[in-house]
């Protein structure tokens, strides 16, 4: 759980530095997107701690600050999506973000355990592609 909490937290890090300085909506969730699948390419420990964790639940109960700001920076993110008119707001925020993330989630742990050869992180472009039609209005 200790190891499960530093991997999310370093990955909330580098996504704050990562989103810094992007200036298009779709290029901002595209970044997200991106970095995630990088994440977990470079860190299959951390999929498998994932997948292994006992409840998927308690991955948000105890959160470390740089992971709660994470969350809200992207809810902000998503919400602002929402009021211009670019994203779906047939439905709240956070099922926006649960939707983001757990396609993010299963297409890496997926892949983890079909142990397929190449980084996700490679087809970052038809997968977002994908996701962004799904999201948007």
């Amino acid at each position: 759980s200790a190891c499960l909490h530093h991997g999310l937290e370093q990955l909330a890090e580098r996504m704050l530095d990562h989103l810094a300085g992007i200036d298009t909506f779709r290029d901002r969730l595209s970044k997200v997107f991106w970095v995630v699948l990088d994440f977990f390419d470079r860190n299959p420990q951390m999929g498998r701690m994932m997948i292994n964790s006992v409840y998927p639940g308690r991955w948000g109960s105890d959160t470390t600050p740089g992971q709660q700001r994470l969350t809200e920076l992207f809810l902000s993110v998503l919400c602002e999506g929402q009021e211009q008119g670019i994203l779906n707001s047939q439905v709240a925020t956070p099922i926006l973000l649960d939707f983001f993330y757990g396609v993010l989630l299963r297409i890496s742990q997926m892949h983890l355990l079909r142990g397929r050869p190449g980084r996700m992180a490679d087809q970052h472009g038809v997968l977002f592609d994908m996701l962004w039609r799904a999201i948007t209005v």
